[in-house]
């Protein structure tokens, strides 16, 4: 949702990697710091793969500012889905 965010064209295989990294560290839940490479060249052309590299896992990610924002809103959803989940298992 932040105008100013330079979407990759290849958000998708990124997104896939960091799952990727998530199912090796034996997680539930995280965050990714990833550097990516401009979506446009140095001729304003759109890339077809930027480079990208995982930096770090967060397990404990910043919210930011506020309680209201995109990144806490969706944490808070999916420990209340993963607490479900275990729950659920756990009554079974």
């Amino acid at each position: 949702t932040n105008p100013g965010f330079d979407k990759p064209t290849n958000w998708d295989t990124i997104v896939q990697h960091c799952v990727r990294a998530l199912d090796s560290l034996g997680l539930d839940i995280a965050g990714f710091d990833v550097k990516v490479q401009s979506a446009n060249d140095t001729n304003g052309r759109r890339r077809a793969n930027p480079d990208f590299i995982i930096i770090e896992s967060n397990s404990a990610c910043s919210f930011g500012d506020s309680p209201d924002s995109v990144v806490s809103q969706r944490y808070i959803s999916e420990l209340n889905r993963l607490l479900r989940d275990k729950y659920d298992s756990l009554r079974r």
